[in-house]
């Protein structure tokens, strides 16, 4: 696993060892730069664009569609409060560190997990199935990474 993570780094410093090496290309200047610009079309001239809101003219338009528009209204609550959000976020981080348990080290690992599930539960009220799960993968990871560690004779903390 260690092994597969690195590859992005040796290919990161080949790239870069690669750019130190390159030898400029024969008959161009150093000190010519390129100017292009493909967001710019300088052939034609450029339009007025309306402020934030826009132009005059959209603002006619919608006040002639409101009346037109029936209003949209939601019987379910979409808006989450932010404490939802950062609760869902610590659990998922603590169900991914429950699943890293079982390749590296479960004693170091698994109170930050378990931490991080306390304040998401303490936080949280819609997240409760997150969190469950989260639960279970901390303890299932700790029982089988520890187990592990011990058959491969690998440290446990």
């Amino acid at each position: 696993m260690m092994l597969i993570l690195k590859i992005p780094i040796v290919y990161l410093g080949l790239v870069v060892w690669y750019a130190i090496r390159a030898e400029p290309e024969p008959g161009v200047d150093p000190t010519e730069y390129s100017v292009w610009r493909p967001w710019r079309d300088p052939s034609s001239p450029r339009r007025r664009r309306g402020g934030p809101h826009g132009t005059r003219d959209s603002v006619r338009v919608t006040r002639e569609r409101h009346g037109r528009v029936a209003p949209v209204t939601s019987t379910t609550s979409d808006h989450h409060r932010p404490a939802e959000t950062v609760a869902g976020l610590l659990a998922a981080g603590a169900l991914f560190l429950g699943a890293f348990e079982l390749f590296y080290r479960p004693f170091r690992l698994a109170p930050a997990a378990l931490i991080m599930l306390v304040i998401a539960t303490l936080m949280s009220r819609e997240q409760q199935g997150l969190i469950k799960l989260a639960y279970a993968a901390v303890g299932i990871g700790f029982v089988v990474g520890a187990a592990i560690q011990v058959l491969t004779h690998h440290p446990l903390y």
